[in-house]
């Protein structure tokens, strides 16, 4: 509010007791068209742009030192949630440090950076470890965060399982085969009477049997012809 004053050229009358009557109330309007409907009582008790402009400042003061209070105690207290990404935590860190920097000019990267990395979970003291034993090391958010993703992924693993194989399976087609009957099984009957020379059964073919058929050979007795009566 103070720079839109400044550009219309009523800071003045803000600050002091003897501004012109006219720049004392397009102050006093324009400060009351920029506050929440909370506030325009106070504008409205005020007589002069400069009255209204302390009472408000008074308000603020006090919320701020609130607000102060707070922030300090969300940073004291600062650390992950169970099952939070690393990325939405160290989001959050530098969410507060905006706020922080906000009533604390003089608030530094390293304020941030500590309590942050002591909100973390016991599984990366190690990488922790080192950075706090690393002289040179750059203590800031930006320059700890992908190493710290390395070790979230090595706990976490990969995102997707490798399905490779089931989508290749899937892949595969189908085929139903229909099988003949058993013939052994008690559901269809007797089985085939085999041949009494070979003692297969009828349809027990092989592709390999190629030998010749030859008639039986002949016994003496049929060989030898029956005597022929006179």
């Amino acid at each position: 509010m103070e720079y839109f004053l400044t550009t219309k050229g009523l800071w003045e009358a803000v600050t002091t007791d003897d501004a012109p009557v006219a720049d004392c109330r397009k102050a006093r309007a324009i400060i009351g068209l920029c506050v929440t409907s909370q506030h325009l009582a106070t504008i409205q008790r005020s007589k002069t742009a400069k009255e209204a402009w302390d009472s408000l400042a008074a308000i603020f003061k006090t919320k701020g030192t609130a607000l102060k209070l707070r922030l300090r105690r969300d940073l004291s207290s600062f650390k992950m949630a169970a099952g939070e990404p690393l990325t939405k935590y160290f989001a959050r860190a530098k969410a507060l440090q905006d706020k922080l920097l906000e009533y604390f000019p003089d608030f530094k990267e390293e304020d941030i950076f500590w309590p942050t990395v002591q909100g973390l979970p016991s599984t990366y003291d190690t990488i922790l470890t080192i950075i706090e034993n690393t002289a040179d090391a750059e203590l800031t958010l930006d320059s700890v965060l992908p190493k710290l993703m390395q070790v979230e992924q090595r706990q976490r693993g990969p995102d997707r399982p490798d399905r490779s194989n089931e989508t290749a399976l899937l892949a595969k087609p189908s085929f139903t085969f229909r099988r003949g009957p058993n013939p052994t099984s008690g559901s269809r009957g007797p089985p085939p009477r085999r041949d009494e020379r070979s003692g297969r059964a009828p349809d027990d073919r092989r592709s390999d049997d190629r030998r010749p058929s030859f008639p039986p050979p002949t016994t003496a007795a049929q060989a030898t012809p029956a005597p022929t009566s006179a």
